[in-house]
């Protein structure tokens, strides 16, 4: 187990199997091969890269003012920015992201995703994992558009909202699942079910454009 704490500088750790957690008031944290029940990181001032991590628990990265950077994660997982970007590859396990000023991109989520950000565009590739129980997607834009892609085999029922000043509504949806599209004024809404609908889709933005396109499965 690692207890880890700065008021001033950088923390690295790598190759650690046990418990984690770390903290610093003003420095980056740079996370690698890490291997415990929970793993914590928390910075007030800097950005967070986070690479090779497993936890049977929970997963919690957070700064106030910086970056996060994640890629091979295994294990339910939190992280949220007041004031940077959040990118994402190989994600396994539910994943719950979200900042204030920056943008959301995500490639090869295997399960459940739910990511906000008040100022951005959310970019997500998911792919199917059928070991995974949980594969619901929850995506909200207050300024910014949403580009989704699904296996084609996605089951899932889908629900869009978009607000779009300066456009013709109908087209800020564009899907190549099949949807029912509503428009009025500036607002255009969609729903659909693609098979069996197991799985719930929920994409909104304030203003912006929502694009959904499917991939050959893998």
């Amino acid at each position: 187990k690692l207890n880890a704490t700065t008021s001033g500088g950088d923390i690295s750790v790598e190759n650690i199997q046990g418990a984690v957690f770390v903290s610093t008031s003003g420095g980056d944290i740079d996370l690698v091969n890490l291997v415990g029940r929970e793993i914590s990181a928390t910075t007030s001032g800097g950005d967070i890269t986070a690479t090779d991590l497993t936890a049977n628990t929970t997963i919690d990265l957070h700064t106030s003012s910086g970056n996060v950077e994640m890629e091979l994660i295994d294990g339910d997982l939190e992280a949220s920015t007041s004031g940077g970007d959040i990118d994402m590859e190989d994600m396994r396990g539910a994943v719950k992201v979200w900042t204030s000023g920056g943008s959301v991109r995500a490639e090869r989520i295997q399960g459940a995703l739910n990511a906000k950000t008040s100022a951005g565009d959310i970019i997500v590739e998911k792919v199917w994992q059928r070991e995974l129980d949980d594969h619901d997607i929850d995506l909200k834009t207050s300024v910014g558009d949403i580009n989704l892609t699904l296996p084609r085999d996605f089951s899932a029922r889908f629900s869009l909202r978009a607000i779009t000043p300066g456009m013709r509504p109908r087209d800020a949806i564009v899907s190549d699942f099949p949807l029912n599209i509503k428009a009025s004024r500036s607002v255009a809404r969609a729903t659909g079910t693609n098979g069996s609908g197991e799985f719930h889709v929920w994409l909104e933005t304030s203003i912006g454009g929502i694009n959904i396109s499917w991939e050959e499965n893998r």
